[in-house]
């Protein structure tokens, strides 16, 4: 089951920073709703309510559909204001996209909106983006539990219940002098060699009398460092920020900062007193070439990494990926000794543990683990990598990104590639060879001047290449700043080209969807865009992968895991048809089993057979070229007709059968309806003809055989390829 509650569909990512981890402190605001009443949230907490934030964006299906759920409006009824008064509701609309009409579902809206989204519901509404950044949140909807004494919980959409349940997880404030450590800030985790620093602790007063003084400690393996003696005035659930003197770490070190009295005299709940992490230096390695693996879980969509220097310039980066379960590979070649930064980022906040037990490594060329993590890391996870003793990489680059046409084709077309190249050296990069390579030969060779600083990236736009056939691009960088890279294989990119073809027009499709088939929308277009078929929920529609929209009663909407089986009859033409298969979640049909496209023709030929139980998808094309056996309804006397292969590159091979002799001419003819040569004209006995035709001489392109007589003729395409 999808991260869920009941039928609502997971937020829809927006960025990549992290979220607020629960048990952060929530930022204070002061916010005037769409009816002019202004709110602050801590006066609330003051008075000892929780408040619940929905932040949402207009467009977004998924908070829609908890939206109209009215989880949060009963949330409200019963335990706000005309209720009990024990809570506090809020709804943001935190896109900074949209505009207030797009609140009431006005012709005015600037962007787009699920509805009125103040029908029916009492709590405020607020249009307000400055709190998707205040609350640093990853996705819409993003929904927080805030206690009175300022703790923050993520919340799933949940229940009216659920989230009233989630009251009973507050700290409340008990006995007269009772004071807590509820933060650390400071250096914690991997280090490399040495690390100076000033730690912090918030200690918040959990006491029913006012806070004036606090003894608090600093010890490093059991050693006191520091007594810090605070002194001042703190109500209920009042905060304070101590900072200590400046430590200098140089070895695996605990870090522990207790509370010793408070008020003067013994804490009257000495449970939440303490507060430690532990710092360890990081595994060193002299080898520049690293390599990156990641097990993925069930939920790849959610993962990114970083890879970043000390000046904080970020050199690599990856995801989020699509293939669930399964182990990636990622390489990473960094230019001289220092500490570097990796990260690892859920934007859930689950870490890998979805469906699984994901896994991440960074390990040298020598097989040596440099960086070792489980995927228990919540939203996110820090670590360092310590090179030291390392060669100095002075001109070495990679091409880390290519961007431009690849995946099925129809017919032969010319574009620019886009290539990303990063300087990997030390040096300044100025120049560059690079090579485009069909595997058989090298089809561009281009020289790039310029200037790309270390570690820095640039986008580098080759010269036309013109693609008329399957193939497989490898670009490669052969030379930086004169010298010759030693192996290209190591920071090359490939684009691959294929072709789908079949000559039946008469397709059987057999869909199995997953447990969450109203996400689904399929049409098949042909070259004209036309939609010639279609199926699936119709809301969705062609544009509405990755919208949310998913409602089970649209129309054309898929029942759960159902098996859709279908014939239909393509026009008896040459084309190339687009097969578009949409899942408006993001996710594919990888839910309740997963989900498979089968396609297959008249004679049980397999045109599509796409498994989707592992591949995360909002929109998959599949281009297919139909070249059907000529019709020879038209030809009186010839009962069969047939070319063969198509497309060819060496032979063709012609073949029909005459009911009755008779006289014919068989000609060839370019585009441009020139005749090239005739191929066979005279009396042809009744009976089965074969013949071959040479075209190894033929430069690559669309042909046509015509076949007439005084008052017939019949005309088929072929094409060439290298």
């Amino acid at each position: 089951m999808k991260k869920l509650f009941t039928i609502f569909f997971m937020a829809l990512l927006v960025s990549a920073q992290a979220q607020f981890d629960d048990g952060a402190i929530a930022p204070d605001f002061t916010a005037t709703d769409i009816n002019g009443n202004v709110w602050n949230l801590y006066d609330l907490l003051d008075e000892g309510k929780t408040v619940v934030i929905d932040i949402s964006a207009t467009w977004c299906g998924p908070c829609w559909s908890y939206h109209e759920s009215g989880a949060l409006d009963d949330v409200y009824s019963l335990y706000g204001p005309d209720g009990t008064d024990e809570m506090m509701v809020f709804w943001f609309e935190g896109d900074a996209s949209t505009n207030l009409d797009c609140i009431y579902d006005l012709p005015g809206c600037n962007s787009s909106t699920m509805g009125d989204w103040t029908d029916g519901v009492d709590y405020p509404i607020i249009d307000d983006d400055d709190i998707a950044n205040l609350y640093e949140i990853s996705y819409y909807p993003t929904i927080y539990h805030i206690c009175a004494n300022r703790f923050i919980t993520n919340v799933p959409q949940s229940s009216a219940a659920e989230i009233y349940a989630m009251n009973d997880d507050c700290a409340v404030a008990s006995g007269v002098n009772n004071a807590s450590i509820v933060n650390y800030e400071g250096v914690e985790g991997e280090f490399c060699g040495a690390v100076n620093f000033e730690p912090l602790v918030q200690v918040q007063n959990l006491g029913t009398g006012n806070l004036t003084s606090a003894t608090i400690e600093l010890s490093i393996n059991s050693i006191v460092e520091e007594t810090y003696n605070w002194t001042g005035d703190l109500g209920t659930f009042g905060l304070v920020d101590i900072t200590f003197a400046s430590l200098s770490i140089t070895e695996n070190s605990t870090i522990n900062v207790d509370i010793t009295l408070v008020n003067g005299v013994a804490d009257d709940d000495d449970s939440n007193n303490s507060i430690n992490t532990d710092l360890s230096v990081a595994t060193s390695t002299s080898d520049n070439v690293l390599t990156l693996e990641i097990t993925t879980d069930n939920y790849p969509g959610e993962t990114t990494w970083e890879v970043s220097n000390e000046l904080g310039n970020v050199l690599y980066s990856g995801g989020p990926y699509s293939d669930v379960t399964t182990t990636l590979s990622e390489s990473i070649t960094l230019p001289s000794d220092g500490c570097y930064s990796f990260i690892i980022y859920d934007s859930y906040g689950d870490g890998l543990t979805d469906g699984g037990s994901g896994t991440f490594n960074i390990i040298d060329s020598q097989g040596n683990t440099v960086v070792a993590g489980t995927g228990d890391f919540g939203y996110q996870g820090n670590f360092a990598i310590s090179i030291e003793g390392s060669v100095a990489m002075d001109d070495v680059g990679s091409i880390v990104n290519y961007s431009g046409e690849e995946g099925d084709i129809c017919n032969e077309f010319t574009y620019s590639p886009v290539i990303t190249v990063q300087n990997q050296g030390a040096n300044n990069m100025t120049s560059a060879v690079i090579e485009v390579s069909n595997g058989t030969s090298i089809i561009l060779t281009q020289n790039w001047s310029g200037e790309i600083a270390s570690s820095s990236f640039e986008e580098i736009v080759l010269d036309e290449i013109t693609i008329s056939e399957p193939t497989i691009l490898t670009f490669s960088l052969v030379e930086v700043n004169g010298v010759t890279v030693t192996d290209p294989s190591l920071s090359e990119v490939i684009a691959e080209f294929f072709q789908n073809s079949t000559e039946s027009t008469t397709w059987s499709l057999e869909l199995q969807t997953d447990a969450w088939a109203e996400e689904l929308y399929w049409q098949i277009t042909n070259s004209n865009g036309d939609v010639l078929f279609y199926g699936g929920n119709e809301d969705v529609g062609a544009d509405g992968g990755g919208t949310g929209l998913a409602d089970p009663g649209a129309p054309g909407a898929f029942a759960s895991s159902e098996l859709i089986e279908l014939d239909f009859e393509l026009p008896n033409s040459s084309d190339c048809y687009d097969f578009l298969l949409v899942d408006s979640y993001g996710d594919g049909m990888v839910d309740g089993g997963g989900g498979y496209l089968l396609i297959t023709g008249e004679n049980g030929e397999t045109i599509i057979d796409n498994d989707y139980t592992n591949d995360n998808f909002e929109a998959d094309h599949t281009l297919i070229v139909v070249n059907p056996p000529v019709s020879v309804d038209e030809f009186e006397n010839i009962t069969s007709f047939n070319i063969y292969p198509n497309p060819a590159k060496d032979k063709l091979n012609i073949r029909f059968d005459l009911q009755n002799a008779m006289d014919m001419k068989m000609e060839i003819f370019n585009v441009q309806g020139q005749s090239l040569f005739v191929l066979n004209e005279g009396a042809f006995t009744s009976g089965t003809h074969q013949m071959s035709i040479d075209i190894s001489d033929f430069t690559k392109g669309v042909y046509y055989l015509k076949i007439s007589n005084d008052t017939q003729n019949l005309t088929t395409r072929f094409i060439v390829i290298d």
